[in-house]
């Protein structure tokens, strides 16, 4: 059975007693961690020291989260490097915040430091906003009510356009489907997350339609994909496709009467 769908799972189940009651499986650890995740900038201490903490993110360590999952520490270890190896999550090195003050304005200033060798590293969730689809940083859900009677229409001008609708902007999308399969043959588990798939078709845009598949048809013929060589290739062969093109002309399908909208056009707030 194929699930669709989504519920709306609030942080407060894990104040309830049964939460920690019992080792964790790893399903609930995954749960817990999309329930930890900030969903809005935020900052906490270790060893006496400010660390942003941005959306998306988990500020948690490892030892603090084998405590909480009753879990040893290696195999909170094994579990996160198996997380990131399946591009649910990624490890981002922890960003301290300096506070300087000036005696001239008499304010404090705070500068970030992208990396310090004394912090651990943050656990990032691939793709966070997916698991808060139709939904925003204060709760609100899109498509209801926001509690005077009225649509939340602001929330639908600010969504992105999904991958589907990406890629049927192209002549074959059937093309596109090949090449996203090809691009997830060259992970470890043969997957790949829809965050980087929408990052490559958004590059794409930069390209004719004809010139971008015409390097897909290339990098699937080649077999590139089979050699490990991953999306960043394929890039470069659209790239390198009619060089003598600007990089940045408007996309286009090719044979229509008239010039397509751009993406910014289709999308924009207005």
């Amino acid at each position: 059975m194929k699930y669709k769908g989504w519920i709306r799972l609030h942080r407060k189940i894990m104040e309830g007693s049964d939460w920690l009651a019992e080792p964790f499986t790893r399903a609930q650890a995954w749960i817990d961690l999309l329930l930890l995740a900030n969903h809005k900038t935020g900052h906490i201490r270790k060893r006496g020291i400010m660390i942003e903490v941005e959306r998306g993110q988990v500020g948690f360590s490892e030892a603090a989260l084998a405590e909480r999952w009753q879990w040893s520490r290696g195999k909170v270890r094994r579990f996160l490097k198996d997380m990131a190896d399946r591009e649910q999550i990624s490890r981002i090195p922890a960003k301290a915040r300096q506070s300087r003050f000036s005696p001239k304005s008499g304010k404090i200033f705070k500068n970030s430091v992208q990396q310090n060798p004394r912090l651990s590293n943050l656990i990032s969730i691939t793709n966070y906003d997916y698991y808060q689809e139709s939904g925003t940083t204060g709760g609100t859900t899109n498509g209801t009510t926001n509690g005077t009677g009225t649509k939340n229409d602001k929330n639908d001008k600010n969504k992105t356009p999904d991958l589907f609708s990406l890629k049927n902007m192209y002549p074959n999308p059937d093309l596109i489907d090949q090449v996203f399969r090809a691009i997830a043959s060259t992970r470890k588990y043969g997957k790949v997350s829809d965050s980087i798939l929408h990052k490559q078709i958004i590059k794409w845009e930069e390209y004719p339609a004809e010139q971008v598949e015409a390097g897909i048809q290339i990098y699937l013929d080649k077999e590139y994909a089979g050699q490990g060589k991953r999306e960043e290739y394929l890039m470069g062969i659209i790239r390198n496709q009619n060089g003598d093109k600007s990089q940045h002309q408007q996309h286009q399908v090719p044979n229509s009467p008239k010039q397509q909208p751009t993406m910014e056009e289709l999308f924009s707030n207005d």
